[in-house]
């Protein structure tokens, strides 16, 4: 497929993202739950999660299209509106009374996102004394006390929500955990806090587990996704402790290209595409071919499960898998568009 036809694909899917934005600037928010709503499919969930709206966005921050501008000036709106004091956010929508504790994955990703848009975002050091003692980022900010590192009424408003947080059906029924902590979020929250001498051991952990291929997931479901948001992490700002080395990233690729993971969702295939294209590695001709098939069939219309409910907490006794998926058509479509702007990029080479 020549530059030219790829220039018409991408006008394409930003119609389409460009259609299904809403007017206060966020994108719809889906949920899927197999086992205790099978016959419903994909549902509306409670509000329009302004992690939802970053994650659709970051990808075009990197693409020069005249439609890109305008909806991130709108998402940033939204965003900056779902925020604590603009300087936290949680997973849902603040709409949503849901008690979902504010957590680090939703803060570093919408505050990079507004920082790219030029807002300007105080609350770095606040997020780096997040760290844990196994050189993590813990999934969620919960402090039993009034947190530190915080203006006194953004701290104490922290304070009285985590109170009632504790006490939620979330907490008690342990379908979170507060002290989670993963590989694919820890990605997200480099990519926004980067190369400081605090994260220096967090940097060393993720490249030791993405070396070795030995890495766990709790929100971010499997293997494909952590590919994707490290090579995302190593590619997006050039960060120099990213480990780099081609024999791995072969490894990654004929692993995952032979994984029978590969076929249980459009994502997975999408998902390793673009990591690969982040590595500048070729592509398998088979995954090309797939890729632009799906696009071809509109399947960038179609909500793909990007992260779950938590897989070792809130999961399916009988299957297995987690009770609930989220997704939307809006992060697929920036997804596929991030695929058909790296691939254009390679062909230029």
């Amino acid at each position: 497929m020549d530059s030219r036809q790829i220039d018409l694909l991408i006008d394409e899917l930003f119609n389409y993202l460009q259609s299904i934005q809403n007017a206060d600037g966020s994108f719809e928010t889906l949920c899927l739950q197999p086992a205790h709503r099978p016959a419903d499919g994909w549902f509306k969930y409670f509000g329009n999660s302004p992690h939802d709206t970053a994650v659709t966005c970051i990808p075009l921050l990197k693409m020069q299209h005249k439609k890109a501008k305008n909806i991130l000036l709108k998402a940033g709106t939204f965003i900056r509106n779902e925020s604590l004091d603009g300087l936290l956010w949680r997973y849902p929508s603040e709409g949503n009374f849901d008690l979902v504790p504010f957590d680090t994955d939703s803060t570093s990703l919408c505050s990079y996102l507004l920082e790219k848009l030029g807002y300007i975002i105080e609350n770095k050091h606040f997020l780096v004394q997040q760290i844990d003692s196994t050189s993590y980022f813990p999934f969620y900010i919960f402090h039993k006390g009034i947190p530190p590192h915080l203006p006194i009424k953004t701290a104490l408003k922290l304070w009285w929500f985590n109170r009632k947080a504790i006490n939620s059906t979330n907490v008690t029924n342990r379908g979170l955990l507060l002290d989670d902590s993963e590989f694919c979020s820890t990605c997200v929250n480099l990519l926004y806090l980067g190369n400081e001498q605090a994260t220096k051991p967090v940097w060393n952990r993720i490249n030791t587990e993405f070396e070795s291929m030995q890495i766990d997931f709790l929100y971010y479901i499997d293997i494909y996704r952590a590919f994707y948001f490290y090579s995302r992490l190593a590619s997006y700002e050039k960060f120099s402790n990213c480990s780099f080395v081609e024999s791995t990233i072969l490894q990654y690729k004929k692993k995952l290209s032979a994984s029978d993971w590969l076929e249980r969702s459009p994502l997975n295939h999408l998902l390793l595409s673009i990591g690969l294209l982040l590595f500048k590695t070729d592509l398998p001709e088979e995954l090309t071919t797939l890729c632009f098939h799906q696009i071809l069939n509109k399947n960038y219309t179609l909500p793909q499960p990007l992260y779950s409910s938590n897989v070792k907490t809130d999961f399916d006794k009988n299957t297995n898998q987690p009770h609930s998926y989220f997704g939307s058509p809006a992060i697929t479509t920036a997804l596929y568009l991030e695929f058909l702007h790296l691939y254009k990029q390679l062909q230029k080479k």
